[in-house]
């Protein structure tokens, strides 16, 4: 489940989603607005994990559900 999540995240970001919020609103529009709150502290959870890894970039150092976020960019 966990990385199924952070595929999901991984796409958003290709498609040039940069905000938890949108990412929120696309991931679980299945589901009862009033989660969406847990539901992107959740996805803040794998950003962080993703930020960790080398995978995911923010401008913020402590990164939040209102940061923006993008792909790291690949050394050539």
């Amino acid at each position: 489940h966990r990385r199924e999540r952070e595929r999901a995240i991984l796409y958003h970001l290709s498609e040039g989603e940069t905000s938890i919020p949108e990412m929120v609103k696309d991931m679980y529009k299945d589901v009862d607005k009033r989660l969406h709150p847990a539901a992107a502290m959740s996805v803040l959870g794998h950003m962080i994990e993703l930020i960790k890894t080398g995978r995911v970039m923010t401008p913020d150092a402590q990164p939040t559900v209102r940061s923006h976020f993008e792909l790291a960019k690949t050394a050539a």
